[in-house]
């Protein structure tokens, strides 16, 4: 599953994401103790041999739907390991630029912000996919 420079491949960005949690919850790197620790290079190596990964895989398929999934485990610590950042066309260079590297999760999902994460195809807009109910 490979992604094109520029773009995103959202089955990918789901992989990723269990592995993600599989590691996580294998190793505790969740819940409040973890959250609250503002020590970069324990959080990195924080390892509570818990076990727990394929279990929560387990729940996350049997409750999320696409964006809950993407909503709830995007963190921004994915997101820098991933170099996901937001992009935006900047009409006096005429390319895409990275605009911002910070984590805005107040902002909604990617997957409901951008169609199949490719850029608009006009300066400076964004595209929307309609919400599903």
């Amino acid at each position: 599953m490979a992604t094109q420079p520029g773009r995103l491949n959202p089955y990918k960005l789901g992989i990723e994401l269990l592995r993600d949690i599989e590691e996580r919850w294998n190793k505790g790197q969740f819940g409040s103790e973890y959250e609250d620790c503002d020590d970069f290079q324990k959080r990195r190596l924080w390892d509570q041999q818990l076990g727990l990964g394929r279990q929560k895989i387990f729940e996350v398929r049997r409750i999320h739907n696409d964006v809950t999934f993407v909503d709830t485990f995007l963190t921004p610590d994915f997101c820098r390991r991933h170099n996901l950042f937001s992009f935006k066309y900047n009409e006096q260079h005429e390319a895409y630029e990275i605009e911002s590297r910070e984590f805005k999760k107040d902002q909604g999902s990617p997957v409901v912000q951008s169609d199949q994460f490719r850029p608009a195809d006009r300066p400076g807009e964004r595209r929307q996919l309609p919400q599903s109910g």
